[in-house]
């Protein structure tokens, strides 16, 4: 598997299958939905990254595009695969700078918005996180145990509200080692 932030899918090599990345929403139109299915069915379909650090991205601004979105991607290929949005970490926000919304808030109203709207959870096949150890003020950023704590926070919550049985995948982690402006 491989993921280069975008969705096309003319180039993918033999023997690799591509994770299709949608930045923003509401996302591909229908027929590009249908020629990317054609190129590459039984895709995984990364859908929208950090929307907690991003502002228009609310949970509950964006929870009918994401359904429409969804909707849209299994109907053209049942096979697909979908991730949750991919949150910023769980707990952990940054230290030394704005910061932003945890990634826990973030997935707890996006699945209450969801369940409010539609009656049921959002579809969601693998849940997704990024996990980077932001932490301006001890550099270099690379605590690692930060980073476990963040995929463990998540999995216990998915655990606990009935999503054991769904992956979670890393979809991007990062140690700051050095940084010149921080100098």
């Amino acid at each position: 598997w491989f993921l280069d932030f975008t969705d096309i899918v003319d180039t993918i090599p033999a023997g690799h299958e591509k994770v299709i990345y949608i930045d923003g929403l509401p996302g591909p139109t229908a027929q590009r939905i249908q020629e990317i299915v054609q190129k590459a069915p039984g895709a995984v379909w990364y859908v929208v990254g950090e929307p907690n650090r991003r502002a228009g991205y609310g949970a509950s601004d964006i929870v009918t595009q994401i359904h429409d979105l969804y909707l849209e991607i299994k109907t053209a290929d049942p096979t697909a695969k979908i991730t949750s949005p991919s949150i910023l970490n769980w707990e952990f926000t940054c230290n030394g700078c704005s910061g932003f919304q945890k990634g826990s808030e973030w997935l707890d109203e996006f699945r209450t918005a969801y369940a409010n709207q539609y009656g049921e959870e959002p579809p969601i096949d693998i849940w997704a996180i990024d996990i980077y150890p932001l932490d301006w003020l001890k550099l270099p950023t690379v605590d690692h145990q930060l980073v476990i704590d963040q995929v463990d926070g998540l999995r216990q919550y998915l655990d606990a509200v009935g999503q054991q049985d769904k992956p979670i995948w890393i979809t991007e982690i990062g140690l700051h080692w050095g940084y010149d402006a921080m100098l």
